[in-house]
């Protein structure tokens, strides 16, 4: 019998600094659920079978998915800010972060426009399916891509049957969505809110060229980088 649900994330050491902060973050909410760290030695072995950064979270998410009923991938470059009631009601087969927050430019595919086009950087499934799906076209069709496994998965939501849930359309914030607005952030009676929304996850995206957490350098509203501290620590 599978076990109900697990988070995961993956960095290599140059990227544990930030792992290391994502996942105290996330204990302060859920500290009674499993969150699995594959770090150098993971990535390391992953890469002999051909799966290289950009490709490693449907590798990951594959292998946990025979064991657990829900499979959760969080980047190593979040912060968790509240309860994650939306993917612990799992009433979806994925459940995605958008990228594009309304009216400010993002990033689309010919297939995909930018009001659904998703980021990777949060993704929870149901669906043994899913993760095996997205891991086989991965090494079919990734390369091929600007944003790798990323950009497969949206193609691929996109032309197939599951039943998707984005968590952040309205009401709540995930991911990187809410870059467009981090001067709006806020602190309220110990939660974080941003036009008008409570802020679930923020993801520090970007890649490896982006600073991330920075967010007294970016002169965030003093309560908010101080909350931000805290959770991260």
């Amino acid at each position: 019998m599978k076990m109900p649900i697990c988070f995961f994330t993956f960095a290599s050491d140059l990227y544990k600094p930030y792992a290391d902060k994502m996942i105290s973050s996330f204990n302060k909410f859920h500290h009674n659920t499993p969150i699995i760290f594959f770090g150098q030695r993971d990535i390391d072995a992953a890469k002999k079978e051909g799966f290289e950064m950009g490709l490693l979270a449907p590798y990951f998410g594959s292998m946990l998915s025979k064991e657990y009923k829900t499979v959760v991938s969080i980047e190593a470059d979040n912060v968790v800010c509240d309860v994650l009631w939306e993917i612990f009601e799992s009433n979806y087969d994925v459940a995605i972060a958008l990228n594009n927050y309304k009216g400010a430019p993002g990033f689309f595919l010919p297939d995909v426009p930018p009001d659904i086009y998703a980021n990777t950087g949060i993704v929870a499934s149901t669906s043994e399916r899913f993760w095996d799906l997205w891991k086989k076209m991965n090494t079919k069709h990734a390369s091929r891509y600007r944003f790798v496994e990323q950009d497969v998965v949206n193609n691929m939501l996109a032309f197939n049957d599951f039943d998707l849930k984005f968590l952040d359309k309205d009401k709540v914030f995930y991911s990187s969505s809410i870059r467009k607005v981090w001067d709006k952030l806020e602190l309220k009676d110990g939660k974080l809110y941003c036009a008008k929304r409570l802020v679930k996850v923020i993801h520090w995206a970007g890649g490896g060229t982006v600073k991330k957490f920075n967010w007294r350098e970016r002169k965030f509203d003093p309560a908010v980088c101080d909350h931000l501290d805290y959770l991260t620590t």
